[in-house]
C-alpha cells in the first residue's frame, strides 16, 4: 500500500444481517479512491471482520490499508464488560482476526483501549514481535495520553494513533496532537460528529 488516504472507511456497523449492503459500500468506496479500512475484531462479535474478508476477496493487497483493532470484550448480552490486552493473549487474538478476514497480515494493528493494570511496554514488546514476523506491517495505539504515546515510540515507531475529535470534544488539541506531530505520529480521528450531536437533526429526530 503506497498511499493511504485522508478518508477512511469504519466498518463497526458491517455484519452478516447486512452483509450484502456492506461489501457493496467497501467496493464502492475503495473505487472511490478510499484506501484506508478501519474494523474491530470485536464488532458485531467478530462479524465485521468476516464481512471485511469476503468484500477484499480478489483485490489487490496493494489497493487497500486495514486497521485492526483488538482488547475489547463484550458479553452475550451486547454489553462491554472489559478489556483484554493482555501480552500473553495478542498472538491468539491476531490469528483469529487473521482467520476471519482471510489474510496473511493486516497493515496497522492496535489495541482498542489500554488497561492501567497492564504496562505498554509489555504490549510493545509482543506487537515488535509480530511485526518481525510479518504478521502485522505496523503498530498503532487507540485512546491514549500523550505520555503513554512517548513510552510506547520509544521502543517502536508508532505508525498511527486512533482518537475521538469533534468540535464538542477537543481535549486531544492540547498535548496529544502536538505529541504525536513531534513524533512524526499520523492522527486518526473518529466521531467529528459528535456522535450525532453535530448533524442537522434535532433530537426528536426531525430536520
Amino acid at each position: 500500500m503506497h498511499k493511504i488516504s485522508r478518508l477512511g472507511l469504519g466498518c463497526m456497523g458491517m455484519s452478516r444481517k447486512n452483509e450484502e449492503k456492506s461489501i457493496r459500500t467497501i467496493h464502492t468506496a475503495i473505487n472511490k479512491g478510499i484506501t484506508l479500512l478501519n474494523t474491530g475484531n470485536f464488532y458485531n462479535g467478530g462479524e465485521s471482520e468476516i464481512v471485511v474478508g469476503q468484500a477484499l476477496k480478489g483485490i489487490p493487497r496493494d489497493k487497500y490499508f486495514l486497521s485492526v483493532k483488538f482488547g475489547v470484550l463484550f458479553g452475550p448480552s451486547g454489553q462491554i464488560y472489559g478489556l483484554d490486552v493482555s501480552p500473553f493473549h495478542i498472538g491468539a487474538q491476531l490469528n483469529y482476526s487473521l482467520h476471519r478476514l482471510g489474510l496473511d497480515y493486516v497493515d496497522l494493528y492496535q489495541p482498542a483501549r489500554m488497561d492501567s493494570a497492564v504496562k505498554i511496554e509489555n504490549i510493545m514488546e509482543v506487537l515488535v514481535g509480530l511485526k518481525e514476523k510479518g504478521y502485522i506491517r505496523n503498530i498503532g495505539l487507540t485512546e491514549i495520553d500523550a505520555a503513554t504515546l512517548r513510552r510506547a515510540h520509544k521502543i517502536h515507531p508508532i505508525h498511527t494513533v486512533e482518537l475521538e475529535y469533534s468540535l464538542v470534544g477537543r481535549e486531544i488539541e492540547k498535548d496529544l496532537i502536538p505529541t504525536a506531530k513531534e513524533l512524526g505520529v499520523r492522527v486518526l480521528t473518529f466521531g467529528s460528529l459528535g456522535h450525532g450531536l453535530l448533524n442537522d437533526r434535532t433530537l426528536d429526530g426531525k430536520a
